[in-house]
């Protein structure tokens, strides 16, 4: 509402992070192309009067930016440029943590999780050098994802824990419950993550908080699936596919292509089939879809396979070839299967991911 007065003043410095706050700003209401176009404005900006802390800020908010758009090694890049900024604002905690916890975030999301565990030692121990607690909770929940990227869902856990413990304000204990509940999901504690999103969500709904919460959201309708509610579960799961798509946010679109490729699979292992309960409560959804489960599961890996190899998320993209893999397997078709799972083992082992 303010940019005009902004972009009358003539103080080009205030400029710079008035770009910068809106972008970031626009990256927590999840309008990931808006937050690019100023983020970027910000640094070019920053660039033409030589300001190291619109530069930096720019670079870090950039990193978050372009993780969540797939733009990985892009990521690096400017949380790299973002740390050489370090150098002249040294005292500058704000920039340090998103500078570092964007880095981290970035190498999860390249399935780095080792690169991740480092990040996060690095704000965990500035955290407590300087008694800062929201580096102290980042750093507990950039470890966290560390672990996650290869598989340790027990480490994880802990790590998430003492995020929340940690957090000075709602939307850092936010983030670190949702990282907590989707942990809990992918490590099938499922009753510890019930109620955690829905807090999320209802957080997100009062404050705008859609970084979270259309996660919470997501994670919330995967519940419902594992519960039985496959009609709603899926609804909710495939409009949020949808949005991601629409947003640019490509990372959360080839999770939930990939955790919908995994729900079709369940359907071709027969798994809740002889529940007379679920049956009954899923007769329309399983008519419609269980003689199709193979293809739509099969759809949905590829897609997921396509996007991660595109935006070189390569702990993602050894899941998806995994759960491929054992979907040919169920069906026979053993070549396809020992191709796949060959190639997980090899990306794998790229990524240090020992667990998976």
């Amino acid at each position: 509402a303010h940019e005009d007065m902004a972009e009358s003043l003539d103080d080009r410095e205030c400029l710079g992070m008035f770009y910068a706050w809106l972008g970031w700003a626009l990256c927590g209401r999840e309008e990931l192309k808006g937050a690019h176009k100023y983020l970027s404005k910000a640094l070019k900006l920053g660039e033409a009067i030589e300001n190291q802390n619109v530069i930096g800020y720019a670079c870090a908010w950039l990193t978050w930016n372009c993780a969540a758009l797939g733009l990985l090694d892009e990521a690096i890049v400017y949380a790299k440029r973002a740390q050489e900024m370090l150098a002249f604002c040294k005292s500058d905690k704000e920039l340090f943590r998103f500078a570092i916890v964007g880095m981290g975030m970035a190498y999860w999301f390249r399935g780095e999780g080792t690169k991740a565990i480092e990040a996060g030692k690095m704000l965990l121990e500035y955290g407590q050098r300087e008694s800062d607690l929201r580096c102290m909770t980042m750093g507990h929940w950039t470890i966290g994802n560390g672990y996650y990227a290869a598989g340790n869902f027990s480490s994880a856990i802990e790590c998430h824990k003492r995020a929340i413990q940690a957090a000075p304000d709602p939307l850092f204990a936010s983030g670190a419950k949702l990282l907590l509940g989707m942990t809990y999901i992918a490590d099938g504690q499922l009753k510890k993550s019930e109620n955690m999103f829905d807090e999320i969500m209802q957080y997100s709904e009062n404050l705008g908080a859609e970084i979270v919460g259309s996660a919470g959201r997501f994670f919330h309708g995967i519940i419902m699936i594992i519960k039985g509610n496959l009609h709603q579960g899926v609804k909710i799961v495939e409009d949020l596919i949808r949005l991601w798509h629409e947003s640019g946010s490509r990372y959360r679109y080839v999770t939930g292509e990939y955790m919908l490729g995994k729900l079709y699979l369940q359907m071709v292992q027969g798994a809740e089939r002889k529940r007379l309960s679920f049956l009954v409560k899923n007769i329309g959804f399983l008519i419609k879809n269980v003689p199709f489960a193979d293809k739509k599961a099969e759809a949905h890996f590829n897609i997921a396979i396509e996007v991660a190899e595109e935006i070189g998320a390569k702990g993602l993209l050894g899941q998806a070839r995994l759960e491929l893999g054992m979907l040919h397997l169920v069906k026979n078709r053993t070549d396809q299967a020992r191709e796949c799972i060959t190639s997980a083992v090899q990306l794998f082992e790229a990524c240090e991911a020992e667990v998976y």
